[in-house]
């Protein structure tokens, strides 16, 4: 019952007083406490001051715990609900009201009941009318509680009476209605959940840990509320790990492999496939007209993991189209202003309002005009946006810049190493066609940043973070982005120095972004023993257990690796996906899986230059997961690829180049039954192979294995025309068909015929176009070419390029796009 009588101050009420004088206007204050019989009590000191039309009720938790100096405590009551189970409602036996009703006659009151753990949190806000001299019965139907024997249940009650007091309520019986634990447990349990995603939500970002932060002190108090009351949950459990990652993942049983299929394969499998899930539920839950609702900035930092899966052949057109369709998105949104940046920002969201991601399109599209065009559109604005000082050194002039506005004056001249993430475009054109004019101004950037190498008495070099353009001066120290840059330079050159900022493998984690393998390389096959002695730990990092296998072959390194994945996949997959975290913080890391699977990494945020050697497709995209892949000895010029179907049935595949040397390649293709990494009989043959180029293979159940190695090197892709065509350069006006042929290479291509050809070859209409200049200034250099349509033009027909003379083009893939009306 309500005793207004009674002063309202208890151990147990210490917090809620504090709250409520913290968060009340003193005129808002008037605090009364619901007590049973025998509670022990002191008349009232604190005068109720009856200014506003409010009252504070407050159900004490507890009577045990008395104050310094004062009697001793004994004989108190136990109340009921600290063993009665799960609160499930409460019971207000309202008395009979005398205070100024409304227009209506009725008297209006606000009923709130507090979460114990959260006190800015309502269980429950309703609005009831009573009638004046009138006692009525209120059931307040709250969500089930298992209260703690700490906090006191606290509720309010306002009324829009004006003389309305807490004296109002003196005599109010305050009646607790209780279930059984188990059977409150769900509701209790669901709304912690809940409650602990909303708050993470806001947290993950930045992953402030610190209870002096209200947000994490209420995510805090919820998670171990839940784990109170029901310390196996798996989620709680989780995030218990989340945001203490000294603390271990929830407990785990790995699954089992069926008979006859290896262990390493099975979980290869298994981990690829949480990775499956995690890219199409995002895919198939949050993506509309493009956007995955966390800001097109931030959606483009999440794609960054669909390039991996993609290229290993999980669900390739479904990613490429919902990449594709995040850009469009991107430009409908008016983000870009002549391919930079439309809004005024700092050097790393420079780089996420979409420059990332037409640079991941281009890994998915490789030699598709649009996707070359729009890196074009961004690499021809890196000479508004770098240039050479006065020390002679090019560096990027500004971390604070649009694509119309660039700040120049201090503070923002400086050049950090997260500036060098916007050169991303540029490196792969370079990749692609060698792009004179571009790759001569890339390598001035590295240079200039090799200019900034200040030798120490020791004799060792430091390098510095950031560079001043104004000044040339330096400060810092970590090259960050800058070290692809670099990896880059050397990569284009061979010239060592270039490395010399990186340090020695063996000893810095600047190469800790590389994704190619660094030992492999550089020649250096201690960085393998290196690996291969670290693989041997419990804890071994996941790169030395890929390393190590690659190396040696023992699957016992796979099968650890793929189990940690398989764990953390299972046990957070549901704060990736169902939690809505927001969309640049959500990861399943395929990191690990394109080393096995690839032979080295296609690309993960901010790790921009490419390592794998090899890309898969599959004519089924279920096989993907049907497969299980090591790519050993992963070289440029040769490597073997360990497969293990594990169905039943032959897999049909398409095994792309990566980063390896174009030239002709001598494949060596069979099973392998005695496990030895190598085929048993072998299918000997010779290819045409290189990046981007692709090769048919039929992968029978259980192991096989194909041996690649180079024979002869071919022409650079440098030295080589390419022109190309997709879908969007297809006109169609009446019965004629135009086409826009496209330059792309970095020499001029010879004349050459567009072809419209039929499912079967035929040639139905074709017509020629001149020979077309190289953009080497980075604007488009493009032909129309149009042709007379045949009266029927049946299913299946393509349109196709065909140079004079048929000479070795940068890509294949390019030259022909489906006829469709």
């Amino acid at each position: 019952m309500v005793r207004t009588g009674v002063e309202p101050s208890y151990v147990a009420t210490d917090a809620v007083a504090a709250f409520i004088a913290g968060r009340y206007p003193r005129e808002e204050r008037d605090t009364v406490v619901a007590l049973p019989g025998s509670a022990p009590s002191a008349p009232r000191r604190t005068a109720l001051i009856g200014e506003r039309p409010i009252a504070h009720v407050v159900v004490p938790i507890d009577f045990r715990r008395g104050r310094p100096g004062g009697p001793l405590i004994r004989n108190v009551p136990t109340l009921s609900y600290q063993q009665a189970g799960g609160l499930h409602g409460i019971v207000l036996d309202v008395p009979a009201l005398s205070v100024t009703p409304d227009a209506n006659g009725l008297i209006s009151l606000n009923l709130r009941v507090k979460d114990p753990t959260w006190p800015l949190r309502d269980m429950l806000d309703v609005n009831v009318s009573v009638r004046p001299g009138e006692a009525r019965t209120v059931f307040l139907d709250i969500r089930d509680r298992l209260l703690d024997d700490d906090n006191s249940l606290y509720m309010t009650v306002a009324s829009a009476a004006p003389d309305f007091g807490a004296q109002s309520l003196d005599g109010m019986g305050v009646r607790l209605i209780f279930k059984s634990r188990d059977t409150a447990r769900p509701e209790h349990v669901t709304d912690r959940l809940m409650q602990i995603q909303d708050s993470y939500g806001f947290l993950v970002e930045e992953r402030q840990i610190t209870r002096d932060l209200a947000l994490f002190d209420r995510f805090y108090r919820d998670l171990t509320d839940l784990l109170r009351v029901d310390p196996d949950n798996i989620e709680a459990r989780a995030y218990w790990s989340e945001w203490n990652t000294a603390q271990p993942l929830p407990d785990f049983i790995q699954p089992s492999p069926p008979p006859g299929v290896p262990l390493w394969a099975f979980r290869q499998v298994e981990a690829l496939r949480g990775g499956r899930h995690f890219v199409n539920w995002w895919i198939d839950n949050r993506q509309v007209a493009g956007e995955f609702g966390g800001g097109i900035s931030d959606d483009t930092d999440m794609t960054n993991q669909w390039v991996g899966p993609a290229l290993m052949g999980v669900d390739p057109d479904k990613l490429n189209a919902s990449l594709n369709a995040l850009i469009e998105a991107s430009y409908r949104n008016d983000m870009w202003d002549d391919g930079l940046n439309r809004i005024q920002t700092d050097e790393l969201h420079i780089y996420e309002e979409g420059i990332n991601a037409i640079s991941q399109a281009a890994r998915l599209n490789r030699g598709d005009p649009v996707a070359i065009e729009r890196l074009m559109a961004t690499a021809r604005r890196y000479a508004d946006i770098t240039a050479i000082n006065a020390a002679g050194h090019r560096h990027i002039i500004s971390n604070y810049f649009s694509g119309s506005v660039v700040a120049r004056e201090t503070p923002w001249d400086w050049s950090k190493g997260q500036s060098h993430l916007v050169l991303h475009p540029g490196m792969l054109l370079v990749d692609y066609n060698g792009s004179p004019r571009l790759r001569s101004l890339l390598l001035e950037l590295a240079d200039g940043y090799l200019a900034h190498g200040v030798p120490g008495a020791d004799g060792t070099v430091a390098w510095p973070a950031d560079i001043n353009w104004t000044t040339d001066a330096q400060r810092g120290s970590g090259l960050g982005p800058t070290a692809m840059l670099l990896w880059s330079a050397w990569r284009w050159t061979g010239a060592s120095r270039y490395l010399d900022p990186l340090g020695d493998p063996a000893g810095t984690n600047e190469y800790a972004n590389v994704n190619s393998d660094v030992g492999r390389d550089l020649g250096r096959p201690d960085l393998h023993q290196r690996y291969i002695r670290a693989a041997a730990a419990p804890d071994a990092p996941a790169d030395a257990l890929t390393f190590a296998a690659a190396e040696t072959g023992n699957r016992e390194y796979l099968e650890r690796l793929s189990a940690r994945e398989i764990h953390s996949n299972a046990v957070r997959m549901h704060m990736q996906t169902e939690d809505h975290w927001w969309t640049d913080r959500v990861e399943v890391p395929s990191i690990q899986l394109q080393r096995a699977r690839l032979g080295g990494v296609a690309h993960a945020r901010n790790r921009i230059v490419p390592g794998h050697r090899i890309t898969w497709r599959f004519q089924d995209s279920e096989d993907a997961l049907r497969t299980a892949i090591l790519v050993r000895e992963p070289a440029s010029d040769g490597f073997r690829v360990i497969v293990w179907n594990l169905s039943d049935a032959p897999v049909r595949a398409a095994i792309g180049g990566g980063e390896i040397e174009p030239g002709s390649w001598q494949v060596r293709h069979g099973a392998d039954a005695d496990g030895d990494d190598r085929p048993d009989v072998a299918e000997t043959y010779m290819v045409s192979f290189g990046p981007g180029d692709s090769l048919p293979v039929v992968l029978a159940p259980g192991p096989t294995v194909l041996e690649f190695a180079l024979v002869e090197r071919g022409p650079a892709l440098s030295t080589r025309p390419d022109v190309g065509i997709g879908p969007s350069d297809l006109r169609i006006d009446g019965s004629s068909l135009t086409v826009t042929v496209h330059s792309l290479g970095a020499v001029a291509s010879p004349p050459g015929r567009v072809m419209l050809q039929d499912a079967q070859g035929g040639v139905l209409a074709q017509a020629g176009f001149q020979s077309l200049p190289p953009p080497d200034d980075l604007l488009p250099k493009t032909q129309p070419v149009t042709l007379s349509l045949p009266p029927e033009v049946p299913p299946g027909s393509v349109v196709r390029l065909v140079l004079d003379g048929q000479p070795l083009e940068i890509s294949r893939q390019n030259n022909q796009a489906p006829f469709a009306r």
